[in-house]
């Protein structure tokens, strides 16, 4: 799917309100023109992705395509000692799967940390995107729900994310090394996980500071997660 058929159907799978829907679309690279396109289209008489959540099996497996959008890069980007000496660099990780408004304002909140904390040099903010077969290694047969180079075209499409890159690992810290992160941005309760917290212990290692995101009560009331939105989808009722 491409980038205008993805905001549609998350559009159409009718878990935000007008307020909310408002908000998410602030965020979008494109705009005003996005926005405009999104709010005029009338709804899609068939939305692929209220399909593929019904279907209750995830997508297969695709390669990361680098072509789709300027924004992607392989984590040996930074490796660039000049590139790495200029910025102030942010890093976020996940699966971003059904890219979902606590996940927006997440974003939000740590470019504008970045942002504040770069310290003169030009601030920049990467997201890893997990791949598909660790997914569903992760999250089981029914997921994920689009696919790594969906994904990262939905994740490009955020104006405040700098460069997007595909994770080739499980987790983190072969990345976590080769970017050299100023400001890692995770949940505090996330450390509860072996995984995060050794990713997070070596990027104090390396020089970096970890940053934990704020609590959003109306996200947590509103349950943005993808499994509540998933979980919305199947319990409405839309038929496939």
């Amino acid at each position: 799917m491409n980038l205008k058929v993805i905001l549609l159907g998350i559009r159409d799978c009718g878990v935000y309100t007008m307020d909310e829907w408002e908000e998410y679309t602030d965020f979008l690279e494109s705009g005003e023109e996005m926005k405009r396109l999104v709010y005029e289209h009338p709804h899609l008489e068939t939305n692929e992705l209220k399909e593929r959540v019904c279907r209750g099996f995830g997508v297969g497996a695709a390669n990361p395509d680098y072509s789709i959008w300027e924004k992607i890069v392989d984590e040996n980007y930074f490796s660039d000692s000049s590139r790495r000496d200029e910025n102030a660099l942010g890093l976020i990780s996940g699966c971003y799967d059904l890219l979902h408004l606590g996940h927006v304002r997440c974003i939000d909140y740590a470019a504008g940390f970045t942002r504040a904390n770069s310290n003169g040099k030009k601030p920049v903010l990467c997201a890893l995107i997990l791949s598909d077969k660790d997914i569903r290694q992760k999250k089981g047969i029914t997921r994920p729900i689009i696919d790594v180079n969906e994904r990262m075209r939905l994740m490009a499409g955020i104006k405040m994310v700098d460069y997007v890159t595909p994770l080739s690992h499980p987790d983190c810290l072969a990345s976590i090394e080769k970017i050299r992160p100023d400001y890692f941005f995770k949940y505090e309760s996330d450390l509860k996980q072996g995984i995060v917290f050794r990713e997070a212990e070596l990027v104090k290692s390396l020089g970096g500071e970890v940053v934990f995101f704020p609590e959003h009560d109306n996200t947590a009331k509103r349950g943005f997660t993808s499994t509540y939105i998933i979980e919305t989808i199947r319990n409405s009722k839309y038929s496939g």
